[in-house]
């Protein structure tokens, strides 16, 4: 006879990967970037959020660490709103995205505690196609999911540059978002709502003698 006990949370170790470029500034007819739409719903989410357990956020970009491991939702806002670069003057950089997967391995955490990333960047330029494969590779082994918001056309998609990213989040067991400007924006917290618990369970053997 089997019981499954209640379910333990843990906690999430989350890292937001910006990675800025042209994409993110392009406005619509009010004047409002799509990198400014994306930060309001991550300042909405943010703000309902109380953390648990292990919990810690941290935020990465081309810079490097603008803040890491905080247990503090209000403290990690306010990091992601000092970060205002001329994203037209960006160029396109894996560098966060490698930063944050090794500082993520960096430790170890207790078990039940699950990581995970939010990329967001441009379609991958023809160049990087090769690094992205390696990265996902890392990340996979590494037990990290890798969720991509790709902001940018659709038609790439269509093409490698596209598909690279889809790529990347399906095989860390991430979640994909094509974002051209006038979509609805995912709720962040869908991407968390299933990490960082454990169940426990008990069993009554049938073995009656020792022996093999």
């Amino acid at each position: 006879q089997m019981c499954i006990r209640d379910r333990l949370y843990r906690g999430v170790h989350f890292t937001l990967v910006v990675n800025g470029n042209r994409e993110m500034d392009l406005r619509d007819g009010d004047g409002v970037s799509r990198f400014e739409k994306i930060r309001d719903v991550l300042r909405s989410w943010a703000n309902e959020q109380s953390f648990r357990g292990e919990d810690a956020w941290s935020l990465v970009t081309h810079e490097g660490e603008i803040i890491r491991d905080t247990n503090d939702p209000r403290a990690w806002l306010s990091a992601l709103y000092s970060y205002q670069p001329n994203f037209r003057a960006l160029k396109s950089d894996l560098t966060g995205l490698e930063s944050a997967l090794e500082m993520m391995q960096e430790g170890v955490l207790p078990f039940g505690t699950d990581r995970t990333i939010l990329f967001i960047t441009p379609p991958a330029a023809p160049d990087q196609l090769a690094a992205l494969g390696a990265l996902a590779e890392k990340a996979r082994s590494a037990g990290i999911h890798v969720n991509v918001w790709m902001v940018g056309d659709a038609f790439y998609l269509a093409n490698d540059q596209g598909r690279v990213l889809v790529d990347l989040a399906a095989s860390t067991g991430g979640q994909f978002f094509n974002y051209t400007g006038s979509e609805a924006i995912p709720n962040p917290g869908d991407l968390l709502a299933s990490l960082g618990t454990v169940q426990t369970l008990s069993y009554t053997s049938a073995i009656a003698e020792t022996g093999t």
